[in-house]
């Protein structure tokens, strides 16, 4: 064989393996392409997702609030939650429960606490103080859920204050409706 042709042959082969490295490379950018974009889709549906969570969770007019079941910390709330009570999100974001329950003392909403995690949920009234000192009434729902091998309180907030203060003055009027009879005896 002429040198040539050897080198020919040789350069052929080398240029042939070249040319495949280049079509895989090629190949490979093309299926990190697709990647990217499917993550992106993917990403994209999640943030939407998310954003339709938000503006539900921020929809309800009462206050909600996922509490962690250990600590009593707010994991999650909506804006109803800490404006109820007088605080901003900060602020809320480090308050426990026993923080802000008016009735029961820290000791006694542990337990409570232990009961709706055996039970798996509850339903009670209670009063709140805000972080003034006001006073709340309260109608809680609250239920149990694990997440990702976590423990979690789901808790809904309703002030029910006006509704006790009617009740209070209608129970007030039949008293003394009630009086009125007695006196007059009719």
């Amino acid at each position: 064989f002429p040198s040539h042709d050897i080198l020919h042959a040789v350069h052929g082969t080398y240029f042939k393996f070249l040319i495949g490295l280049l079509d895989s490379k090629n190949s490979i950018i093309e299926q990190l392409k697709t990647s990217k974009r499917q993550l992106k889709e993917e990403k994209n549906l999640i943030q939407t997702s998310r954003h339709k969570y938000q503006k539900l969770f921020e929809a309800i007019p009462d206050s909600v609030v996922l509490l962690d079941a250990k600590t009593t910390l707010p994991v999650e709330f909506n804006s109803m939650a800490h404006l109820t009570l007088g605080y901003t999100a900060e602020e809320f974001k480090n308050i426990r429960v026993s923080d802000y329950e008016a009735i029961e003392s820290s000791e006694e909403t542990a337990k409570h606490i232990e009961e709706i995690m055996r039970n798996g949920a509850a339903r009670f009234e209670t009063v709140h103080k805000t972080k003034y000192g006001e006073k709340i009434d309260v109608l809680v729902y609250v239920v149990f859920v694990e997440i990702d091998a976590k423990q979690y309180m789901m808790a809904i907030f309703q002030d029910i204050t006006q509704r006790k203060e009617r009740e209070k003055e209608s129970d007030q009027i039949q008293a003394l409706a009630h009086m009125g009879t007695i006196v007059t005896g009719k």
